[in-house]
């Protein structure tokens, strides 16, 4: 845009235009502090933010998903103490509740490592519609898609006691804590009764985050070995 037109004659005008530079002005980034989850990475001790919850650790590479499992049966296990000396309707609601998140957790940890070893499994499509909120169903599709046995990385007991806990936390879901025939069908609970509310106590809870605890770690470290 910039001109020079000199004068011509003895009363001519001269007309120019120069642009002068200036100092840029400074973009101004909104950064979205209530969608952020700050993750201090538990192999290099990295303190880094990320939208949403997983990540790799922009470090060390490390992927948080086992670090964030731990930390939300941490909490759990922190509802559980609450429930102890409550009262009785506010003990069973944090007992239903722990419950329901032991099965979310493992649920959210379960899509989000297969999801990060997609590329080798026998269709990466399949992956996305993964769930871990039914364990049966969970151990024959990643059986299918990863050819690894989940149940393998627990004890026969184990199992039967975590299969039993998340039928538990289905029933609680989905049929408002009333026992039906599908319950006593998958579940293989030898003292449930058709039309009674199901039993949960704080302790059993407490197995499951144990165990659950285990199987995460199993699975993460079976998908490692699968990916190298």
């Amino acid at each position: 845009m910039e001109f020079e037109t000199k004068p011509k004659g003895g009363f001519g005008i001269g007309i120019s235009l120069k642009v002068q530079p200036r100092r840029p002005v400074p973009i101004h980034y909104y950064r979205e502090k209530q969608l952020e989850t700050e993750v201090v990475c538990s192999n290099c001790t990295l303190r880094y933010s990320v939208y949403g919850v997983f990540a790799f650790c922009p470090d060390c590479g490390q992927h948080n998903s086992l670090q964030i499992l731990d930390k939300n049966l941490e909490v759990i296990g922190k509802m559980l103490d609450l429930a102890t000396g409550a009262q009785k309707g506010v003990a069973e609601r944090l007992i239903e509740n722990a419950l329901e998140d032991c099965v979310s957790a493992f649920d959210g940890f379960g899509r989000e490592i297969c999801r990060v070893h997609a590329n080798v499994s026998t269709d990466s499509t399949k992956v996305d519609r993964l769930s871990f909120q039914n364990l049966v169903g969970a151990k024959q599709k990643v059986s299918a898609l990863f050819s690894l046995d989940l149940a393998a990385g627990l004890t026969d007991d184990e199992w039967k006691v975590a299969v039993l806990a998340f039928q538990k936390r289905h029933v609680l879901s989905h049929n408002m804590g009333v026992i039906d025939t599908e319950y006593v069908r998958k579940s293989g609970d030898a003292l449930a009764v058709v039309g009674r509310k199901v039993n949960i106590d704080a302790g059993e809870v407490r197995v499951l985050g144990k165990i659950i605890s285990k199987l995460g770690r199993y699975l993460s470290e079976a998908m490692k070995r699968i990916g190298s």
